[in-house]
């Protein structure tokens, strides 16, 4: 089983096998077609894009790195080698600690991957020693916006790593970039009204509802309040709460009522109407000793939290890596730059730790398109292009779990293993 290590771990002696074996194939001309086959799945929209903005992007990318694990060890053989040499990764968390004017790390050296530049002028892969797909010489910024207007000048940090990794569903609707909260979105306060009958004595009375999901998930709303007794009136007529159904939300399909007692306080209310169908109104015509209003307890997407699309309101991972390396990593054809494998195999090691720390991965069965009909190359068991026929076809379902595949890294828990249950 081929183990995936740390660039930072790499002996000598390994480093310069994998650089041989990567220029191995670009001789062979087996290096080119995946910054082809990348830029052809990255150009398109939402609704055909098979490797990003959706549940596919870490299955499409596993994939992707396979294959070219395979092609590196057929070079290594080449090179009269045994064909063990292996993807590492390079975990970018340990670059972002020094100053954004300096060049960070061993990966950067010249018996590694090479420096910065326009065009890059050191290393194994600089000028007149590396050609990109289209012609040209490699461009690398490294935060530099001197050589790359559009990079940022930080890498992600551990911090917001963890982010993702605390974040305990795999992804949710509506399964694209606008997925940056929970999968249960937050309801309005309810709409109340009083009716005859029922037991409730006056007072004011504190109502929350909660949105809730198949899975469990739930999140309240705010506290409505309403009036019941001798100012209502007629007066002491009103002893039930009707209690209008949210809107649905989300993957939410009922919702539950939290009715406090008589003037209790805010946020005290106890449950007393159980997975009412969202489209349903209740009525609450006692108080009684009941579970407690929840917090939030929803589990957000993964997905789109370390792919990096949550923008503004979380952390951008991957996608931020892509722009401060910038140049050659920044376009659809970012393959071009050798540290794409790299890079991309910590994101898949993230993918491998997180799937051992949340059992059960509840992988989407089916993505409906965002803007047309018809669904997405990213549910469980469709064909991701540009693998749809024959022997090769390749389906998510076919790569979650990396160790059925010969793979393993270093950081992969002993004796654990990964439960893919969709």
């Amino acid at each position: 089983m081929g183990l995936r290590k740390n660039q930072n771990k790499l002996t000598s002696a390994e480093k310069a096998r994998f650089v041989n074996a990567v220029k191995r194939m670009k001789a062979d001309g087996k290096y080119d077609p995946y910054p082809s086959i990348h830029a052809n799945a990255f150009a398109g929209d939402p609704d055909t894009n098979p490797a990003h903005m959706g549940p596919a992007f870490f299955p499409w990318h596993r994939h992707f790195l396979a294959l070219f694990e395979k092609n590196l060890q057929d070079a290594d053989r080449a090179l009269g080698q045994d064909g063990s040499v292996t993807l590492p990764y390079w975990d970018w968390t340990h670059d972002n600690g020094d100053r954004p004017n300096r060049q960070r790390g061993s990966i950067w050296r010249d018996d590694f991957m090479g420096g910065f530049g326009s065009p890059v002028t050191t290393g194994p892969f600089r000028q007149g020693q590396w050609t990109l797909l289209g012609g040209g010489s490699l461009v690398r910024a490294l935060g530099r916006a001197s050589i790359d207007p559009n990079a940022v000048a930080t890498l992600p940090d551990r911090s917001q790593v963890n982010q993702a990794m605390g974040i305990a569903g795999f992804d949710h609707a509506p399964w694209d970039v606008n997925v940056t909260g929970p999968a249960v979105g937050e309801p309005a306060a309810p709409a109340l009204t009083g009716a005859a009958g029922g037991s409730l004595g006056p007072g004011i009375y504190r109502v929350s509802v909660t949105l809730v999901n198949p899975r469990g998930e739930t999140r309240p709303s705010p506290e409505a309040t309403i009036t019941l007794g001798p100012t209502a009136a007629p007066a002491n007529t009103h002893g039930t709460i009707r209690v209008a159904s949210p809107p649905a939300s989300g993957s939410a399909t009922h919702f539950n009522v939290y009715v406090s007692a008589a003037n209790g306080p805010a946020r005290s209310g106890t449950r007393q109407g159980a997975a009412i169908a969202i489209g349903t109104q209740a009525t609450m015509a006692s108080v009684a000793a009941g579970a407690a209003l929840p917090t939030i307890n929803t589990t957000g997407s993964f997905r789109n939290v370390l792919e990096g699309w949550a923008g503004a309101s979380g952390p951008e991972n991957h996608n931020r890596v892509h722009v401060w390396v910038g140049g050659s990593m920044a376009p659809g054809t970012s393959p071009d730059d050798p540290i794409f494998f790299l890079h991309h195999c910590n994101i898949d090691r993230l993918w491998a730790l997180w799937q051992f720390r949340h059992p059960g991965q509840n992988y989407p069965l089916i993505v409906p398109r965002t803007g047309s009909a018809g669904n997405r190359p990213h549910g469980l068991n469709d064909p991701m292009p540009p693998w749809t026929a024959g022997p090769g076809v390749k389906r998510p379902i076919d790569v979650l779990n990396h160790t059925a595949l010969g793979t393993t890294y270093d950081t992969d828990p002993v004796g654990a293993s990964i439960n893919v249950s969709p």
